[in-house]
């Protein structure tokens, strides 16, 4: 399997947005507009150039990702009264979901949530008290989008043999 130059350039574009907004979100807990708006812009670019027919579902997976988690977001201030999650994160999603499709910002999701979920153990196994403080869920929706990449560049039939289509299969048409 060999990617197209072509298909590397967004791939590296990503990338380089996943660890600027991953950076901002874990030290100053917010995650810029223009990271997202950087994001959207170049995967619906790349879907024009690379697939032609892939912009328009791409702008359908970002729409359906963002509605996702702010819909999530949304349950989750009325049960709780409080701000559970913040705009960037929401904002993310749609950028994210316009890179990876809506399935695959769900794996996204799946991996980002349960790496946050995971490190909050980790964290109160090692003494940490972490009651009250706020989870950067853009950062680690960051990293499970770059262990995605990382899989797509070293083997995309990994996917497939998981059953899971491979959420950057785009970028190989």
């Amino acid at each position: 399997y060999r990617l197209r130059l072509m298909s590397l350039i967004p791939l590296f574009i990503l990338s380089c947005c996943c660890i600027w907004f991953m950076t901002t979100d874990i030290l100053h807990r917010r995650i810029p507009n223009v990271s997202v708006m950087l994001m959207l812009i170049a995967a619906i670019t790349s879907g024009f150039l690379i697939s032609p027919m892939n912009w328009k579902w791409q702008i359908i997976a970002a729409l359906l990702s963002f509605g996702l988690l702010f819909l999530i977001r949304e349950t989750g201030n009325f049960l709780l009264k409080q701000d559970t999650m913040g705009m960037g994160d929401i904002k993310l999603a749609g950028a994210l979901g316009a890179w990876l499709g809506f399935s695959g910002f769900l794996l996204c999701l799946f991996l980002g949530s349960t790496l946050a979920v995971g490190s909050v153990f980790l964290l109160r196994i090692i003494g940490k008290d972490i009651h009250g403080k706020h989870i950067p869920l853009g950062f680690y929706l960051g990293l499970a989008a770059l262990v995605i990449i990382r899989l797509h560049l070293l083997n995309p039939t990994l996917f497939q043999l998981a059953g899971i289509i491979d959420p950057l299969a785009w970028l190989s048409e």
